[in-house]
């Protein structure tokens, strides 16, 4: 650091100067270290988590003790994975796990009998450390830095993996241990220590550690109460304090463990957000402040879309009084549709339904009756900036920011060019007179230079809190650390024992020229005249999506009008993650199966997606419907809904997951899903799917943190499920005569699909992967038994073994016609040995030689299907040829 002691010099005898108090850097020092010391020490601090509760008091007696007033607490709805617990029972030990992020929306809940296999241990997940064990039905133990290869043992069968606890890791690593598909694949976390004591010091040795293990855990979606906390400082000029700047800072943690997110690098913003406050109320500011501790960041930027809500901005084209009328009417108007549907459910209730019912409507009453108040006090203000501290500790430089990766307002620069500029000359300014101040402290990523824009200044996708509040039609912007892609951010090791001297100092550099900064920009006179001049009036975006999630009972109803409770309706954002931020949008469906969405990602392609999980074995139970009766008719485009209550359909199903869906000749993603009932070769009435992720989007979406060649190549198909209970929902296998849940006798029977077979292809290049069951009895496919598994393991090896005996089959026909293609029979002939070959592969637990024989053997059966299909096409049409050449 350059000359460190002049600085706080300078800044101290300024600070007497100004404010009338010291303000001595040990203070300070102890303050940051008390306030992170304090969050990082409550353990998770993500919604839903006893920490996080702790957390909105603590930061709430500290608003009082600071002396704010008139503190508020805005509560809102926030779904999130809450995790239950996690044991692994082996060998008459049991060690405790914590399970890891879900799979889009598929938590690692295992059945509550638990899994029980083989436990086996592999030093760093390669698939030749698998050779000689027995993998399939297995537990494997493997370490956190593994990347994407744990995904190899579910492909080879496993039934769970558990990563150990490494000394070290980073984001892009933690990024990798959960996908955007919901596969069923249970991942949990071990502490270090407890599996240093299972191995006993062989960390080197791939081996089975038991025969016999049985994992146990349960994660849960819930709808917990995020809590913005809101405390306000008066401004002292008679004039300008009917203005009314907000300062916020985000107080919640995020990690791909939610049980285990310390949250060190999350902690710095609401830090410096006290201190901005404790100094603000030595010396009032001209203008009020509002300052404001926003929970659930890290889903979806939560505390920000509410609270942007409620401060928005809309009917732009009328003036700021009429606007604020107009948005308060409405907001009554809405308040008092909820207390008439409170009185008069529109469909009939009854019993639980029917209490369930009232309390999620008392609690939706409650908060906007308290979003009323909350708007009707802001509203007593004229509201010209919002600004945000989104605060880390790798870097001592500020930037100031106006567009992040979440909504991207580009288009929007130019009126807030005279911010960034504004702002720099300030800090020229207070750089000549303090001279261990330098303006390369500061940083304007508001307004490009000739090598650099707002996207290179952080290296990586990035969401602020600011973003929902221009999405609101309201100026904000953020003060973020430049150059600083926090590595630790998103894992458990985010924890101040990590942290230097340097990381200190960093932070505490950072908070002392913001408190240098900020009161000369809030209270410069050309504030209102010139920085914002451009800021009047901004397009109001922060639309709500609104609809209902029903299913269809053809056998009750010619509607889908049944409505679908405790479904997660979302709209996927178009990333994995952002520096931990969550961007799918998520909402709770209620008992009328209603929901409401707001501040998602619009894009072109964005749909609406509801699923719900069994609460015992967190499958998915109900998916969206793609077929005739669901997306044909009620499209889930999110495009062309605003305004609009649309029904997002879904059906009862099960799951079936596919792996490996690397096209192995052109080494590209396979890309469409075509779904079949067994019975008859045909569309299913529903069906569902998820495709895999693919490059490039795939590197997007985990937030530029990996290859640009990154991919998901895994896949879900939801198919009908067989017997749904009426009385309580529950789904059971054919031949199910009794709900073993609630006793009824006579379960409801869907239109079963029993077996399902499966198509993929990859855009113009037609079928590359074929999945039917195939036998030579039956070389057309018995389908896959969905009651029967979750997944097709070893789907390559599937694939190829399917292909390969459709194509024998058709091949043995030919030549029964004297029909023969030498180049289609070689490629036919190379791929039956290379099956040959996986098998004896398998059979030796040779699983790396197995998978490239297996791989092999799609390659060249997916090069012969077309061509054998095209001999049938061609025989056809020399048929025709020749009948057209007979007939007169």
């Amino acid at each position: 650091m350059r000359g460190r002691n002049w600085f706080w010099g300078f800044l101290g005898l300024w600070a007497m100067a100004v404010w009338g108090q010291p303000l001595e850097p040990p203070t300070l020092r102890e303050r940051l270290e008390a306030s992170l010391e304090f969050l990082t020490g409550l353990g998770s601090r993500v919604p839903g988590y006893p920490g996080h509760e702790r957390a909105a008091e603590w930061i709430r007696e500290q608003f009082q003790r600071i002396g704010l007033e008139d503190i508020t607490v805005q509560e809102f709805p926030v779904p999130v994975p809450v995790d239950r617990g996690g044991r692994l029972e082996v060998g008459g030990q049991s060690f405790a796990l914590a399970a890891l992020w879900p799979n889009l929306v598929r938590t690692p809940t295992v059945p509550p009998e638990g899994l029980q296999g083989p436990l086996l241990y592999v030093p760093s997940g390669a698939l030749e450390e698998y050779e000689g064990l027995p993998i399939e039905g297995s537990i494997v133990l493997l370490p956190f830095q593994c990347g994407q290869r744990w995904l190899e043992a579910i492909l080879l069968g496993a039934k769970a993996v558990i990563f150990i606890e490494p000394l070290e890791t980073h984001r892009g690593e933690a990024q990798q241990k959960f996908l955007r598909v919901p596969v069923s694949v249970p991942r949990y976390w071990m502490a270090r220590q407890d599996a240093e004591h299972l191995l006993r010091g062989d960390v080197a040795t791939p081996r089975l550690l038991a025969p016999t293990a049985t994992l146990r855990g349960r994660m849960e979606w819930v709808q917990a109460t995020g809590r913005n906390i809101i405390g306000f400082l008066p401004g002292r000029d008679p004039e300008q304090a009917k203005e009314c700047i907000v300062l916020e800072a985000y107080y919640d943690s995020i990690s791909v463990v939610p049980a285990l997110a310390p949250g060190a690098e999350a902690s710095c913003g609401v830090a410096a957000l006290l201190e901005l406050a404790r100094v603000w109320k030595a010396r009032p500011p001209r203008r009020t402040l509002a300052f404001v501790a926003a929970d659930a960041h890290f889903q979806a930027l939560g505390g920000a879309r509410f609270l942007a809500n409620v401060m928005r901005r809309e009917f732009t084209r009328e003036r700021e009084a009429k606007a604020r009328a107009l948005m308060l009417r409405q907001e009554e108007r809405l308040l008092a549709a909820l207390r008439e549907a409170l009185r008069n459910p529109r469909r009939p209730l009854e019993g639980e339904a029917l209490q369930r019912y009232r309390r999620q409507m008392e609690q939706h009453i409650a908060w906007a009756e308290a979003d009323l108040a909350l708007m009707r006090r802001f509203f007593q203000y004229d509201l010209p900036l919002w600004i945000s501290l989104d605060l880390s500790s790798r870097n001592d430089q500020v930037g100031v920011f106006s567009i992040g990766w979440f909504h991207r307002h580009e288009h929007l620069i130019r009126f807030f060019s005279p911010v960034g500029k504004r702002l720099t000359a300030l800090v020229e300014q207070l750089a000549k007179r303090f001279p261990d101040l330098s303006p390369e402290d500061f940083v304007d990523a508001i307004n490009p230079t000739q090598d650099r824009n707002w996207q290179t200044y952080v290296p990586a996708e990035f969401a602020l809190d600011s973003e929902m509040m221009v999405e609101g039609g309201r100026p904000a912007i953020a003060f973020v650390t430049p150059l600083d892609g926090r590595p630790l951010v998103d894992t458990p090791l985010d924890t101040l024992s990590r942290w230097t001297e340097e990381n200190w100092r960093n932070l505490e550099k950072q908070v002392r020229l913001l408190s240098l900064l900020l009161p000369a920009f809030l209270d410069d006179p050309e504030f209102r005249t010139e920085t914002l001049k451009r800021l009047k009036r901004l397009p109001f975006e922060l639309r709500p999506v609104t609809g209902s999630v029903y299913e269809f009972e053809r056998r009750k109803t010619f509607l889908p009008n049944t409505p679908v409770s405790g479904a997660l309706a979302m709209v996927r954002g178009l990333y994995k993650s952002m520096l931990g931020v969550r961007p799918d949008v998520l909402a709770m469906s209620d008992e009328l199966g209603d929901f409401a969405l707001q501040g998602y990602m619009d894009y072109t392609g964005a749909v609406i997606d509801a699923y719900r999980l069994d609460e015992a074995t967190g499958e998915v139970v109900y998916a969206p419907d793609l077929g005739p009766e669901g997306e044909k008719k009620y499209p889930r485009d999110v495009r062309g809904r605003l305004g609009l209550k649309r029904p997002v359909i879904v059906f009862p199903c099960r799951s079936l997951d596919l792996f490996d869906l690397v096209d192995e000749r052109y080494l590209e993603t396979l890309e469409q899903i075509f779904v079949y009932d067994a019975r008859t070769d045909s569309e299913p009435r529903s069906f569902g799917y998820v495709p895999p992720v693919a490059s490039p989007m795939g590197a997007a979406m985990v937030g530029g943190s990996v290859s640009p060649s990154y991919v998901e190549p895994v896949a879900v198909v939801f198919v009908p499920a067989s017997i749904k209970c009426e009385r309580c929902g529950a789904f059971y296998p054919r031949g199910a005569e009794l709900c073993a849940a609630c006793g009824e006798e006579r379960p409801r029977r869907l239109e079963a699909l029993a077996r399902a077979k499966v198509t993929m292809s990859m855009g113009l290049l037609g079928l590359r992967l074929v999945l039917i069951n195939a036998t030579p009895k039956k070389p057309d496919g018995l389908g896959f038994d969905v009651e029967g598994q979750t997944g097709i393991p070893r789907t390559s090896y599937q694939a190829a073994k399917d292909m390969w005996t459709l194509d024998e089959h058709r091949i043995r026909t030919y030549r029964g016609y004297g029909i023969s293609n030498l180049r289609l029979d070689q490629l036919h002939a190379f791929a039956g040995q290379a099956l040959k070959e996986a098998e004896e592969h398998w059979a030796a637990r040779r699983y790396a030689r197995f998978l490239a024989s297996a791989r092999s053997a799609w390659a060249y059966e997916a090069r012969a299907y077309p061509d054998v299909m095209g001999t049938a096409r061609d025989v056809v049409k020399g048929v025709l040829f020749y009948l057209a050449l007979l007939l007169p």
